[in-house]
């Protein structure tokens, strides 16, 4: 009963996430908490699809901008330019994408609500109850806060200049980064149930955890494994169906978040690279400490995304492990045997989307390829000098 009251409790961190990425644009639904059954769900919201259309106007209004005034820009700001126009036009795309495709977002978020209050009406445990009670905030709490303190000098620079279309800017970079976080933390949430699901599978090997299971109460030992694999292997064959549909979701707008990361790293690491080699003496300190920090929480953001990817792979090939485990255990029962055979099977042939349009995986080779492009870069600009304050015509 105290997972079903978590589970509808109006202060869960379910509730508390979905606000967080509301603010942003992200989030073009509301969380409802039925009264009939202990559940949550989300619903569409026409007023929070207005707000997220509402909020691409001033990253339209930026673009529009830009593009009309790009003939009069000084040579020293054309790269500055570049950036801000892809940070304006890729913010403005994902936010109507997610106005125009709220509804499988929805249905992808419900999937995963559902199941897991599956875990609880079959195992009478759920993941979010046993982690803790905000697990979920806990997860990604140290990348809000560096984004946060990332940008903060960025925003008191822009308002003590009196420069509006700069806020705009860093608003426009600061949605892009909290989608990243959205994709991270929902392939967390799978990553965490896969986890689990192996872990009741290793369970029946030590014979523990099983006294408090609700299905079947009077079957004997062997049934009650039978019927435990069973319900597992839908489980996770649920988990990969949905995380296959939220690849799907996230694919393309992925793609051009990641060509924004790569611009961006490059830029800031030529600008501080320049300044640290050719005017070392002169660099401002809101600069000095600034860009490095950018450089960091690009980086970061890409290593939490592609180690949460990985992470799908390892789990799903330590499911394999564990169903060959229990084989062992129960090697004298048919159909245990017979179950753990078609479970393996369907492991073994279970393809998991781990690369963006085939161009190239998402592991740790994507962050190594994205260093060494930005090494690669950054050496050629030094080397032809490219000066972001002067450029001969």
């Amino acid at each position: 009963m105290k997972n079903l009251n978590f589970l509808n409790s109006k202060e869960s961190s379910i509730s508390f996430i979905v606000t967080f990425f509301k603010i942003f644009g992200l989030a073009p639904f509301e969380v409802v908490f039925s009264k009939s059954v202990p559940q949550i769900f989300l619903r569409s919201s026409t007023q929070n699809r207005i707000y997220t259309f509402l909020l691409s106007i001033p990253c339209v209004a930026l673009l529009v901008r830009i593009v009309m005034n790009f003939s009069t820009i000084t040579p020293k700001l054309v790269l500055r330019k570049l950036v801000t126009i892809n940070l304006s036009w890729i913010s403005t795309v994902i936010l109507w994408y997610y106005c125009f495709n709220h509804q499988k977002i929805i249905r992808i978020l419900n999937d995963l609500l559902d199941l897991e209050q599956d875990l609880v009406n079959q195992f009478n445990r759920s993941v979010s109850r046993r982690e803790s009670r905000n697990y979920e905030i806990a997860s990604f709490i140290s990348e809000v806060v560096l984004m946060i303190l990332q940008v903060i000098p960025f925003i008191f620079e822009a308002v003590a200049s009196d420069d509006w279309w700069a806020v705009v800017m860093v608003t426009s970079g600061f949605i892009i980064n909290i989608f990243m976080l959205q994709h991270t933390i929902l392939v967390h949430f799978i990553n965490k149930r896969l986890n689990f699901t192996n872990e009741l599978l290793l369970s029946l090997i030590k014979n523990d955890n099983c006294s408090d299971l609700i299905f079947v109460k009077s079957a004997t030992h062997n049934e009650l494994i039978l019927r435990t694999i069973i319900l597992l292997k839908q489980h996770q064959r649920k988990l990969l169906v949905i995380f296959k549909d939220l690849s799907d979701f996230f694919e393309w707008p992925i793609l051009l978040t990641i060509i924004i990361f790569c611009i961006r790293l490059i830029l800031y690491s030529y600008k501080f690279a320049k300044r640290v080699i050719f005017f070392s003496h002169k660099i401002p300190l809101i600069s000095f400490i600034c860009e490095p920090a950018t450089m960091v929480k690009e980086i970061f953001i890409i290593v939490i995304f592609t180690n949460q990817m990985t992470q799908i792979t390892s789990e799903t090939k330590k499911t394999g492990e564990v169903i060959f485990e229990v084989m062992d255990a129960y090697s004298t029962h048919g159909g245990i045997q017979s179950q753990l055979k078609q479970f393996s099977i369907e492991v073994l042939h279970r393809k998991i989307p781990d690369s963006i349009f085939g161009l190239f995986k998402i592991n740790g080779g994507l962050v190594t390829a994205i260093t060494a492009s930005v090494i690669t870069y950054l050496v050629i600009l030094i080397q032809f000098n490219y000066n972001l304050d002067i450029v001969d015509a």
